[in-house]
């Protein structure tokens, strides 16, 4: 442990950043309030957290866990690496959350396949629609469409709907 407040155990682990953490196998911690665990992992941003096998949390704020995740990812909120080995040609994301550009608008991206086994997978869209002047008519007016190619669905017992509408009439 070289900084102030920090801490360090294992095999050749090293806490530089201040109150940051090191535990395991040659792991780093460099940013402050950072936490490096596993063998070879780094955590380089501040609080930032790396566990696992040589991966590398180089964003504040950022988990990476997983092994030999890609290097100079400085962005990820969250980061599964499943790469096999330390060259960057070797180094892979299976998972990545990022952040947007405002709350609630940023992205899950999965490198590989998505396998759901006894589940169901709901997805959600909000539908802006613009106000009408005459909203006093009786006539039936499209707010929004749904459709489906049924030869999607083979296999399938039942497929269910949703739709929630509010109107705000003043």
């Amino acid at each position: 442990a070289y900084a102030s407040g920090s801490h360090a155990e294992g095999y050749g682990t090293r806490a530089n950043g201040s109150y940051s953490h090191a535990e395991g196998f040659l792991t780093t911690g460099s940013g402050e309030y950072s936490h490096a665990e596993g063998s070879g992992s780094v955590s380089h941003g501040i609080a930032s957290h790396a566990g696992g096998i040589y991966t590398i949390a180089s964003g504040s704020g950022q988990t990476a866990i997983g092994h030999y995740n890609l290097r100079n990812n400085n962005f990820s909120l969250f980061v599964i690496g499943d790469g096999t080995g330390s060259l960057d040609s070797e180094r892979s994301d299976i998972v990545r959350v990022n952040p947007g550009a405002t709350p609630g608008t940023g992205t899950v991206e999965i490198t590989g396949s998505l396998i759901i086994t006894n589940g169901a997978i709901g997805i959600r869209q909000k539908q802006y629609i613009a106000p009408k002047s005459n909203i006093s008519s009786t006539t039936p007016n499209v707010i929004g469409q749904f459709s489906w190619v049924p030869t999607d669905y083979t296999g399938l017992t039942s497929i269910t709907v949703r739709a929630i509408m509010s109107t705000d009439v003043s």
